[in-house]
């Protein structure tokens, strides 16, 4: 800790690390070890006084099982959304003879590319499907390409390819976290 905080010019994750803690007013503090065993002792191995920690019950977080932020909408969602967007979805899939689009037996919109359906994405949910392929926290902030390769496994749109890059370069996660590749100055 005190190496990180006499560094010179931190740069990259070293300096968001350091403007993190920087942030939180506290006192750094040494324990020397007292026998040969506990020379190499790390904070996590020493033995404290479990008295002296106090935890109030009422302040422990509770963790949600789902978080509707990061679920995909339900297909009536999706179905009401389709509709709002395409309008009658017979008269659609009609006027387009081509074979590519259908509705399935839940009445969704569907495209067939090289015999896989995907599911057209109705603009009023296309952010919270974006969020869930690219920022939920099973998906790991993947890049552009890799994103909108799992998207277009179950979705379609008209400007996906677009929206899809605009959205991860928009990412502050990613921006944060990014690597640079730029050499020192100096």
């Amino acid at each position: 800790m005190k190496w990180l905080m006499s560094l010179r010019e931190p740069m990259g994750r070293l300096l968001r690390w350091m403007l993190d803690i920087q942030e939180y007013d506290f006192q750094m503090e040494h324990w020397s070890g007292v026998s040969p065993i506990m020379a190499t002792a790390d904070a996590l191995s020493r033995v404290y006084n479990r008295e002296d920690v106090d935890i109030p019950g009422e302040s422990v977080a509770t963790v949600e099982d789902e978080d509707p932020v990061w679920d995909l909408p339900d297909k009536a969602a999706i179905k009401d959304e389709q509709r709002h967007d395409l309008g009658d979805l017979e008269d659609f899939v009609e006027r387009h003879e081509d074979g590519q689009y259908v509705t399935n037996e839940e009445e969704l919109m569907i495209r067939v590319v090289g015999g896989i359906p995907m599911m057209y994405t109705p603009e009023k949910l296309q952010l919270r499907i974006l969020r869930y392929f690219h920022g939920a926290p099973t998906r790991g902030h993947l890049g552009v390409a890799r994103t909108l390769r799992k998207l277009e496994r179950h979705f379609w749109g008209a400007t996906i390819a677009k929206d899809v890059s605009h959205f991860v370069r928009s990412c502050v996660i990613c921006a944060t976290e990014k690597l640079t590749t730029t050499k020192r100055q100096g």
